[in-house]
């Protein structure tokens, strides 16, 4: 039996990758930060929920942290309710037990995701040369590997968008059931949730509210609160989220396109703000209608998680996001718009490390773009990806061919 030159190919890369990424996700090789910082915060806020504390209060979150018998402090909590509740069966473990579990369930949502983007992007079979250099991807870019470090929880939301993606036009439950599970970071579900109130999709619409309300009750019923200690329960959540976008946007961890406009061209805070959002707003508007048909969710679903990322305050981890897609993108056929789209997308692989060392030898106003060099490949990948999508609509209201993927 011969091996054709491709799979050779993605078969050495895809090895290359399973190594690198043992070495470094799993194992912490070269990872100069401390591991699970995410992953404590959540562990003690649901833990703190379950024992009838307030996980959004900073002072009772550090001291059940303490209690826990835990050093140091823990990041504040700032997820919806229903997420403590999802992540309460990991607190039935000891947290160095725990910590191993969630690092092994991410691994199972990236593989996850990966199939869903094989299925949803025709990449042949989960074997093909397509699926394997998908594979090398998500394993190697560096957001995969920050996120399984620090216990990150964007492979779940992203498995969720994908799921709701998937089961669209099959099954309603399922949808607005996944839709509203992935409202856990509303930064990145958001453009999706618009785009079904532009589409007029009342139904999943409906069933993702009665889920998130289902969520709350069964957090006020675990907790034992009402809704008025929920409420004052959620202030210093909402404070610290009010606050958040203008406080963080000069940070260079923030990759979204208005700590960019702020940074490079020295927009006023709450000009680049707003408009970021104003131009993700408009941006989801025109996607939720390209040409005569309603574009399919499955040629939207790129779009729409490029504005998610590129409209508000996004943290590195969350570019795991592109890994859909970079799917998308080599299920096209083939041109010049996919190739570029690819190779802008391989940026986002490079180690922050290497930025930085690159950094110490490039003028200042140079090292500037630098600092933003993530926002600067997103928004590439949106013109080049919204060209694709444009391109191929047009070829297929000029054949007469309905809008389908």
């Amino acid at each position: 039996m011969t091996v054709s030159r491709s799979d050779a190919l993605s078969n050495g890369l895809l090895l290359v990758a399973i190594c690198y990424f043992v070495a470094t996700a799993l194992c912490g090789i070269g990872w100069p930060y401390a591991a699970g910082l995410d992953f404590y915060s959540f562990y003690t806020a649901s833990h703190a929920a379950l024992g009838g504390q307030n996980p959004y209060d900073p002072a009772q979150l550090q001291s059940h942290y303490q209690g826990l018998g835990l050093a140091g402090s823990v990041s504040p909590y700032f997820y919806p309710p229903a997420w403590a509740l999802l992540f309460a069966p990991l607190t039935a473990l000891p947290v160095p037990v725990a910590l191993m579990a969630w690092k092994a369930t991410n691994v199972v949502l990236m593989m996850g995701c990966l199939y869903v983007g094989v299925e949803l992007y025709d990449l042949e079979r989960p074997t093909s040369a397509r699926a394997k250099y998908l594979a090398a991807y998500a394993l190697t870019m560096s957001p995969s590997l920050s996120l399984l470090l620090l216990g990150q929880s964007t492979f779940a939301v992203l498995g969720f968008l994908l799921l709701f993606v998937f089961c669209y036009e099959r099954s309603l439950v399922l949808a607005g059931t996944a839709l509203a599970l992935a409202c856990i970071k509303p930064h990145l579900a958001w453009p999706f949730v618009l785009w079904a109130m532009l589409n007029r999709d009342c139904k999943t619409l409906g069933v993702m509210l009665l889920v998130n309300l289902v969520g709350v009750a069964a957090y006020l019923y675990v907790c034992d609160l009402s809704i008025v200690a929920l409420a004052n329960s959620l202030r210093p959540a909402l404070t610290g989220w009010s606050s958040y976008p203008a406080n963080y946007i000069d940070s260079p961890q923030n990759i979204g396109l208005a700590s960019s406009l702020y940074g490079i061209l020295s927009v006023p805070r709450g000009v680049a703000i707003v408009g970021a959002v104003a131009l993700g707003f408009t941006a989801v508007g025109v996607i939720a209608r390209v040409g005569k048909a309603r574009l399919p969710l499955e040629q939207a679903l790129p779009l729409l998680l490029l504005v998610g990322l590129l409209a508000t305050t996004v943290h590195p981890y969350d570019l795991v996001g592109v890994v859909p897609v970079f799917a998308w993108l080599l299920g096209r056929e083939s041109s010049y718009l996919r190739t570029a789209g690819l190779l802008t997308a391989m940026i986002l692989i490079l180690p922050l490390r290497a930025v930085e060392f690159a950094h110490g030898f490039t003028p200042e106003s140079v090292g500037v773009v630098m600092d933003h060099y993530r926002s600067v490949v997103l928004v590439a990948l949106m013109v080049v990806s919204a060209c694709e999508v444009l391109r191929v609509a047009g070829h297929r209201e000029a054949s007469g061919c309905p809008n389908r993927p």
